[in-house]
């Protein structure tokens, strides 16, 4: 095989495989992070305040994942009067849920995440203490 051939043999694999990452790109499903992005949007001040209230919280001992035992550990640093814990999958939105939190006396919850999709998942807390409301996310890999 001669130069010229090696060299238009190369530039037909390049473009083989170009071709290959747009059809794929193409084609691949992007979900929205919600259908109602826009109303959240103008909803974004208390979502700010929210944050705001939570900012004296250290997330990271706030929200464990334990590997061995597959749970999640949600300690809350305030009674929980009500809100819910979003369970989010940015890869597919068929996986999500929520699990609502009612008054309760204390401010521990754990979740077996046996059932759960491996992969990586976002951890989404919102809950109010009777006073002010308070947000905190973490993400996780299964």
């Amino acid at each position: 095989m001669n130069w010229g051939k090696s060299i238009v043999l190369a530039f037909v694999l390049f473009a083989g495989f170009v071709a290959t990452m747009a059809y794929r790109m193409m084609t691949t499903k992007i979900d929205l992070v919600s259908d109602d992005y826009y109303q959240r949007g103008a909803k974004y001040d208390k979502h700010l305040d929210n944050l705001r209230n939570s900012t004296g919280f250290n997330i990271q001992k706030t929200m464990f994942y334990d590997t061995l035992q597959e749970q999640l550990r949600i300690s809350l640093p305030t009674v929980v009067r009500s809100g819910q814990i979003n369970f989010f999958r940015p890869a597919d939105r068929s996986l999500d849920f929520n699990v609502p939190l009612a008054k309760t006396t204390h401010s521990v919850f754990r979740f077996s995440t046996r059932a759960m999709v491996k992969g990586r998942w976002k951890i989404q807390a919102t809950w109010h203490d009777g006073l002010h409301e308070y947000f905190l996310e973490q993400e996780f890999d299964l």
